[in-house]
């Protein structure tokens, strides 16, 4: 005889919501693990590959950044004259590697409206002998400033006082400094072409092409970019040179010389570890310096850059940001070791074409 089967109880609300409770409980806590087992996972290649990048002794904050930029010896420093050169026209210049300092540029290293620019004059179809006078007078005034630019470019090394601990708000005075003198060495190159003076216009050529070489060993990228239009600027004074006058073997072979170092320099490389290390400083900043970073004039409340930040952690942005940063970096130096510019093609041109 079959069993009887008891009716069953009806479920109570509070049985229901235990239930569903523990239901909820149960999806959050599937959640959660598989949350964890995430950022494990993000965890675990961030740190392979910051382990790789210190293996290799590669700089992962701007304050390792002073390894790729090594202290020279005075004697050997180019920076040591050129900073006394400028601190004769401005005492506070060395102050501005530290800070923003209220006080004007040099004016005596600035060309004059009037003249118009440095590249302008290597293009020029007409020049009066009034605008070769105005060119005259404004270099007089530099020929001891030349002469102390020169001596200064015979040492073989440069590092400026550059405070990498500043990030993102890092002082560089330096390098309008050296496009100013580049752009008078280029005016001097064209009257010295214009006076038959063949041999000091290539003195101001090697000059050019010095001043983009100590700056190409600053490990920084708007270092690098400056040091590249200072080459070219170098070539095409050069060119300049070579279309108005007839060099000898000997002539040629000094500029040749002075500006071949540019094809075989390790260009690029050092400045993509200082990105990548400004770029990873990011998540390391307080909030008060990621909103100055981001709004210098801004709302000075940093609460909103507060919940960003832990957002940022929680969700896993930072490490996948992070790995995401380390690999993009990673390709683009390997393109930078693989890239051989050799002989530059602008530099093999000038320098063999025969002289018209």
């Amino acid at each position: 005889m079959d069993q009887v089967q008891p009716p069953r109880l009806p479920i109570t609300k509070e049985q229901r919501n235990t239930r569903r409770l523990l239901t909820g409980l149960g999806v959050l806590v599937v959640l959660a693990t598989g949350w964890a087992i995430y950022l494990a996972y993000l965890g675990g290649i961030e740190n392979r590959l910051r382990t790789e990048c210190l293996q290799r002794n590669e700089p992962l904050t701007m304050t390792e950044m002073p390894r790729l930029y090594p202290p020279v010896k005075d004697e050997e420093n180019a920076a040591v004259p050129l900073l006394e050169l400028w601190t004769e026209e401005s005492p506070f210049f060395p102050l501005r590697f530290k800070q923003p300092v209220e006080e004007n540029f040099p004016v005596s290293t600035e060309i004059p409206a009037e003249l118009g620019t440095a590249s302008g004059w290597l293009i020029r179809e007409e020049t009066t002998e009034a605008d070769w006078k105005a060119l005259a007078d404004h270099l007089l005034n530099l020929k001891s400033r030349r002469d102390k630019l020169l001596t200064a470019l015979r040492r073989p090394s440069c590092r400026f006082p550059l405070d990498f601990n500043q990030g993102f708000h890092m002082q560089l005075p330096h390098v309008k400094m050296l496009r100013l003198e580049a752009d008078n060495l280029c005016l001097d190159a064209v009257l010295a072409v214009h006076s038959n003076r063949v041999d000091r216009a290539i003195e101001d050529v090697c000059a050019m092409s010095d001043l983009a070489r100590l700056l190409s060993q600053e490990p920084l990228l708007i270092s690098q970019i400056v040091s590249a239009g200072l080459y070219r600027q170098a070539l095409e004074t050069g060119a300049y040179l070579l279309s108005r006058k007839a060099l000898s073997a000997d002539q040629l072979a000094r500029l040749r010389t002075a500006c071949s170092w540019y094809a075989s320099a390790p260009l690029f490389q050092k400045a993509l570890l200082c990105e990548r290390a400004a770029i990873l400083s990011i998540y390391s900043m307080s909030p008060k310096d990621l909103r100055k970073m981001v709004d210098p004039e801004g709302d000075p409340d940093s609460s909103g850059y507060v919940v960003l930040i832990a957002f940022a952690k929680v969700s896993g942005g930072k490490r996948a940001d992070s790995i995401h940063i380390l690999n993009s970096f990673r390709a683009a130096e390997t393109l930078t070791k693989a890239y051989a510019p050799g002989d530059h093609a602008t530099l093999k041109d000038i320098f063999t074409r025969k002289p018209p």
